[in-house]
């Protein structure tokens, strides 16, 4: 039987590795690469293509190719996020059943958990290759800041690609396993986790197998992805400025600067200055190509970036309320996620936490490592292992292991390894926009390992939280708090309410999850009705609420008439657990 990998499915990249045999390792594609792009693209031949193939047709099929959909799974239509993503992006995104999200590519439509079920399915099938073998098992990870839903809709994408998911684990959690903190001293560490389209700053305490989440916040709409924008939208202006073409009147312009702002963010992790030039991104009278070059530096870069990094900072604070603790308590800061590789970040993150954060191993990879390690433990191939032993990483940062083909490169040397061979890409369609083909990005090496642990170390064990409040609503579409976010799981908590008028035969429990004071600014996680109730005057018929939440996640809800001795009962889930 094939062993349970874990699998970080990420904003922009994908990542799986497996713990076998006492050696964790990232496992790597067909041409050797260790992250696998979260992209997926319909050709006009009626091929899917996913991964760095999609990748490439960002700029050439932009309306038919769909990115960084992580953040918004689980959403509804017609909220805040939502809006933002349909007016900033390439492809069309509709509402679906039950005011869901679908994307519109070539006459068909898609829910968002069945475009990351492709990408999961590419991962699953590069594990499969590597191994040898079927594999049918998964721990996946998240962002802790994920509420029910968006961790039900991931779940959900696993299982439409043939995987079921041991368990749904918040990537903090797994970067602290990968890093095999805790395992000879106890200290209490924070982890910042930057990725392509989410923030988390999670809080923990490690000693030995005990691995207990103090507190965590996030933004789970806020991430590279927002750079790039901002970025790509300065470009927009000066490039107007310069030649007169708006990029919003061409989606295929609006995708080239997209990927141009990428790039160039990636070069300036390693030098202090970078240009891309950008190819037929309008004509001329007569039908002449205006190309266009931009040259930005590493400066100019870390104004654009500083308002996302201080809103990163902003949930910092709020976890360390949270936790009722200060940044002094803290020995470790654990940098994850490809944009905490800016060195930016960096000095942000030092600069608020008083010390040096630890970025030795590579961001892309240490969460699919604990995933990992995870996925072994509760399958029982293997007792945890030891700290991971991967390839180290310069303190700038380096390149990711796949852009879009074509970049131009920096004109100052990239220090970065040795790049893995990459097969040619295909060709712009004619009068499609494109980078000047005479660069190619490079390869971080990708075979981290473990060294074997001592056989008599037992399995972690982890001690987690409820990521958000868990409330019912109330009258006039109010809120009361049940459990607060940050509880430890398992517990129990109880409420009494009374009826809200004369002769009210039936009470609806609408639990909700978020920290909005009214329920509309919540995620509804679902209902139970208790029915049948003696009519009474307002007040004297009173309800006992029940929330009862293990430790595998599963929120117990139940409704007791205390007069008749009657009751409801629901199950909801809804932890970090999945």
């Amino acid at each position: 039987m094939a062993p349970a990998v874990g699998i970080d499915l990420g904003t922009t990249n994908t990542v799986v590795a497996v713990s076998q045999g006492g050696l964790t390792r990232v496992l790597l594609d067909e041409s050797g690469a260790n992250l696998l792009p979260s992209v997926v693209s319909w050709h006009p031949d009626g091929r899917v293509l996913v991964g760095r193939e999609a990748r490439r047709r960002r700029v050439v099929d932009a309306r038919n190719t769909i990115h960084s959909v992580k953040r918004l799974l689980g959403r509804r239509w017609g909220s805040p996020e939502v809006e933002r993503a349909r007016r900033s992006s390439t492809f069309e995104l509709v509402e679906g059943p039950k005011r869901s999200i679908e994307v519109a590519v070539r006459g068909m439509r898609y829910p968002l958990p069945t475009i990351s079920a492709l990408v999961v399915g590419r991962a699953k099938q590069i594990a499969e290759q590597a191994l040898g073998e079927t594999v049918t098992q998964a721990v996946i990870t998240v962002p802790a800041s994920f509420n029910d839903l968006q961790r039900s809709a991931t779940r959900r994408a696993a299982k439409e690609a043939g995987l079921e998911v041991l368990r749904i684990l918040n990537e903090p959690t797994a970067a602290a396993l990968a890093y095999g903190l805790g395992m000879r001293t106890s200290e209490r560490i924070a982890v910042y986790d930057f990725g392509g389209g989410t923030f988390d700053l999670t809080l923990l305490d490690v000693s030995d197998n005990l691995v207990e989440v103090l507190a965590t916040s996030g933004d789970s709409f806020l991430g590279g992805d927002d750079v790039d924008s901002a970025v790509a939208q300065v470009i927009g202006r000066a490039m107007l400025r310069d030649t007169g073409v708006d990029a919003n009147m061409n989606i295929g312009v609006v995708a080239l600067l997209r990927a141009a702002a990428e790039h160039l963010k990636v070069q300036l992790s390693t030098v202090e200055r970078a240009d891309v030039e950008l190819k037929a991104v309008g004509y001329a009278e007569g039908g002449h190509p205006i190309d266009y070059k931009y040259e930005l530096t590493r400066s100019e870069l870390e104004t654009i970036a500083k308002p996302f990094i201080d809103r990163t900072l902003a949930v910092c604070d709020d976890a360390l309320r949270q936790s009722r603790l200060d940044v002094a308590a803290f020995g470790s800061v654990i940098l994850v996620g490809g944009s905490s590789k800016m060195p930016f970040v960096q000095e942000r993150v030092e600069g608020f936490f008083g010390k040096v954060p630890r970025i030795e191993y590579n961001p892309d990879e240490v969460v699919a490592v604990g995933a990992a390690i995870m996925a072994a433990v509760l399958t029982g191939q293997e007792r945890p292992v030891e700290p991971v032993s991967m390839p180290k990483m310069p303190r700038a940062g380096a390149l990711p292991s796949d852009l879009a083909a074509g970049f131009a490169p920096s004109p100052l040397p990239v220090v970065a390894p040795t790049p893995v061979p990459l097969p040619p890409p295909p060709p712009p369609a004619a009068g499609q926009p494109h980078m000047l083909p005479s660069g190619r990005s490079q390869q971080l090496p990708a075979v981290p390992s473990v060294l074997p642990m001592p056989p008599e170390r037992p399995a972690p064990l982890l001690i987690d939280v409820t990521p958000l409040t868990l409330s019912v609503e109330t009258i006039a579409g109010m809120v009361d708090v049940i459990i607060e976010r940050n509880t430890a799981v398992p517990c129990t908590r109880k409420r009494r309410y009374t009826t809200g008028v004369d002769g009210q035969t039936e009470v609806v429990v609408r639990v909700v999850q978020g920290e909005g004071a009214v329920a509309s600014q919540n995620a509804v996680l679902g209902e139970l009705v208790l029915s049948g109730l003696r009519p009474a005057r307002r007040g004297d018929l009173w309800i006992e609420v029940a929330f009862e939440l293990d430790a595998d996640g599963i929120l117990h809800v139940r409704a007791v008439d205390e007069a008749a001795g009657r009751e409801v009962q629901a199950q909801m889930r809804v932890t970090a657990q999945g």
